[in-house]
């Protein structure tokens, strides 16, 4: 509500749960409570309180025809009287309607006025959705009826009657092909393109399911609700998504007339609900100024009778009777190690070993372990030493010699130990005595 339209980035491989903000456009005067992308999601179009669509750009490549209105806002299309309730794209023409009770169609490329349909209800039009395969769309109003329009002719070419309230909300489920409505009668229903109420005998049997007794019974699921605030079909699946007065989100699987899943989360009601089949996700946007991404829970086209069927109530997981056990989460995805918890050795940190090729150790030889014992010892006692600050006894330590025979250089006969051999042997003891800091060298 505070007239601005927000874009944000993708998250990241690095960052897969960060949603930053990319860019804000302002412009409109009021909230916005309706927008919709090109096919070619080039331009975005949103419209809202102050009756005015706008179309903003998201590729820079496109140059602005007028300084006037910005560098993000290409295109205004001026014309309902009030606010616009709703937006929907066919083919690239731009179709709006409004609490005026009329139906505008527009080009999406130039922004030019193509087709107007005055007083297409008996009172304000609540939504408005589009249906390619038939290139007809479909509105619903406070009249409590629905309207299906020819896009070529603007005419009308069929009439959804069944409620008896308001229908708030209109979408055409594409697997189904087929329109659900949502109404103030708390109660959501299909219909068949034409109109005509889509009976479950009908809708079963295309998803390769039945249930006996649906002969000649219409799809229509009543819940416990004041009303829909959102509504949206999961494009694999057919799966319908509403959002409750009591700001929940479900799955409903429409013509079993059953609940998948329960999204709770919101602290106000939902206003828009959009599916990201690529990422498996769900998009949710509320009243208490929040947006919401959802793991959605994929749910098969086809599902043969007597197959598992897992329904999702909150955190309370459900599962229905059946031949077989369906494994859990954790059964289908058991935990493994990281390689973060790998040691040098290619061993696991927590005693799971790992299956490689590593060389056990040598053991040493008796020599080598009296040689190693010694050395440890001899650390041990300088440690010991510089923690009891006795430096000067690590200064005044006299490491022993190691003994070598001296040979003759010419003949090599062993020297005597009388005379200049005892000297020569004297001054090389004196040479390896470790000399104190304070001694005077002109004493020794």
């Amino acid at each position: 509500a505070d007239s601005t339209v927000r874009r944000w980035h993708s998250p990241s491989a690095l960052y897969p749960e960060l949603y930053s903000l990319k860019e804000g456009f302002d412009g409109h005067q009021g909230a916005v409570l309706c927008g919709v992308l090109k096919p070619d999601a080039s331009m975005l179009f949103t419209a809202g309180d102050d009756g005015m669509v706008r179309g903003w750009t998201l590729d820079d490549s496109i140059s602005s025809e007028s300084a006037e209105i910005g560098d993000a806002c290409k295109l205004m299309m001026e014309g309902h009287d009030g606010r616009i309730t709703g937006l929907c794209m066919l083919d690239h023409y731009l179709i709006s309607v409004g609490i005026d009770q009329s139906v505008r169609v527009w080009d999406s490329n130039t922004g030019t006025l193509w087709k107007t349909i005055e007083d297409a209800h008996d009172s304000v039009i609540h939504d408005v959705d589009a249906s390619p395969e038939n290139d007809t769309f479909a509105t619903c109003s406070s009249d409590g009826l629905g309207y299906i329009w020819s896009l070529e002719t603007a005419e009308l070419v069929g009439a959804i009657k069944g409620h008896s309230a308001e229908v708030s909300k209109i979408k055409w489920a594409a697997l189904h092909s087929a329109w659900v409505t949502a109404s103030e009668d708390s109660t959501l229903r299909m219909w068949h393109p034409n109109g005509e109420p889509l009976m479950k005998s009908d809708a079963l049997r295309a998803q390769g399911r039945g249930i006996a007794g649906s002969e000649g019974e219409p799809i229509l699921m009543k819940l416990e609700t004041e009303g829909f605030s959102a509504l949206a079909i999961q494009p694999e699946s057919g799966a319908v998504i509403v959002g409750l007065s009591d700001s929940s989100v479900v799955v409903l699987d429409l013509a079993r007339e059953v609940y998948l899943q329960v999204y709770k989360g919101h602290r106000d009601i939902v206003r828009s609900i959009t599916c990201i089949p690529e990422k498996n996700q769900l998009v949710t946007a509320g009243w208490d100024h929040s947006i919401r991404v959802w793991t959605a829970v994929p749910q098969p086209k086809n599902r043969r009778p007597g197959q598992n069927r897992t329904v999702v109530q909150g955190s309370q997981e459900l599962q229905e009777e059946s031949g077989e056990p369906t494994k859990t989460f954790a059964e289908k995805n058991p935990p493994y190690e990281p390689v973060s918890l790998k040691n040098e050795n290619g061993l696991a940190r927590f005693g799971k070993s790992i299956e490689r090729d590593v060389e056990p150790p040598t053991e040493l030889t008796p020599q080598q372990k009296r040689d190693r014992a010694k050395q440890q010892s001899h650390m041990n006692w300088i440690l010991k030493c510089i923690e009891e600050g006795n430096e000067e006894v690590l200064t005044k330590a006299k490491p022993k010699p190691q003994s070598k025979p001296a040979n003759n250089t010419r003949g090599g006969q062993r020297k005597t130990a009388g005379g200049g051999g005892s000297q020569e042997a004297g001054e090389g003891r004196k040479s390896m005595i470790v000399q104190p800091e304070h001694s005077n060298p002109s004493m020794m």
